[in-house]
């Protein structure tokens, strides 16, 4: 897999030549987010997530060190704008943080749905449904399309709660089987990563469109263009997908240690 990664970026850089030098070593921000990005590698045996170890692999291939450092979501954002500490983010969408400069080809595809105890009674018939919910979710977090229309319209609202902090879908389920929500919004391959070995029951009650996600850089550097170039023509390239959906594959099968 790797030298597959490996050629695409050699075939990807030679077709595009920049006048900028690239760098030799990049810096991403990120959360724990696994299975995309992973922080615990006790927990996750080992495994980084499936972005952060595909990112590897590319910015190998260009000569370029990549290091990843975690940090609380909200916090990410802000490094990643200011651009003192970090270059940009591993993974976002342009609602997320603006100002940044993304790549033009996203590195995966992300889904949100609400998740419920499987003794709940709601059903999901449109967005005014959600009104009926006291709706958990992680501050800043970008859900996409009508969710993230429907927290930024009603946040600060008695039935919405949000936190921060890591390990959110586990808090998130917590506070759902003590009854202080009735459900929360996540992407469902995160769920199902992080509440292995969590003894609660839950209902995927609802579904949202599926949104791609990219990587940002911090416009002030005078590589980010060359450099989102140059993962752009990776990004684009039909193996990079089967190369990702076997990582997808790989990491869903195996059993999460708690």
């Amino acid at each position: 897999m790797r030298f597959l990664i490996l050629a695409l970026v050699f075939a990807a850089s030679m077709s595009r030549a920049q006048p900028v030098d690239l760098p030799d070593k990049v810096v991403l921000a990120t959360t724990d987010w696994c299975p995309y990005s992973c922080a615990d590698l006790q927990r996750s045996g080992g495994r980084k997530g499936i972005v952060v170890e595909y990112l590897e692999d590319v910015f190998e291939g260009l000569g370029i060190e990549l290091e990843v450092q975690f940090y609380p979501w909200s916090r990410a954002l802000m490094l990643a704008r200011r651009g003192e500490h970090v270059h940009g983010l591993v993974s976002s969408v342009p609602s997320e943080v603006q100002g940044m400069l993304f790549t033009q080809v996203p590195t995966m595809s992300y889904r949100t749905c609400v998740f419920t105890l499987d003794s709940s009674s709601w059903r999901y018939e449109s967005m005014q449904s959600l009104i009926e919910l006291n709706l958990g979710y992680i501050q800043d977090y970008g859900y996409g399309g009508e969710v993230d229309d429907y927290i930024f319209m009603n946040k600060g609202r008695p039935n919405m709660l949000a936190i921060t902090g890591n390990g959110g879908v586990v808090r998130l389920s917590r506070l759902l089987k003590a009854g202080r929500i009735d459900g929360f919004v996540s992407d469902p391959l995160v769920a199902v990563y992080e509440m292995g070995g969590v003894d609660h029951k839950l209902n995927m009650s609802a579904c949202f469109e599926e949104f791609p996600f990219f990587l940002p850089l911090n416009p002030k550097l005078p590589w980010a263009q060359a450099l989102i170039n140059h993962l752009d023509g990776v990004f684009r390239e039909e193996t990079s997908q089967i190369i990702l959906d076997g990582m997808v594959a790989e990491y869903l099968s195996r059993e999460v240690q708690e």
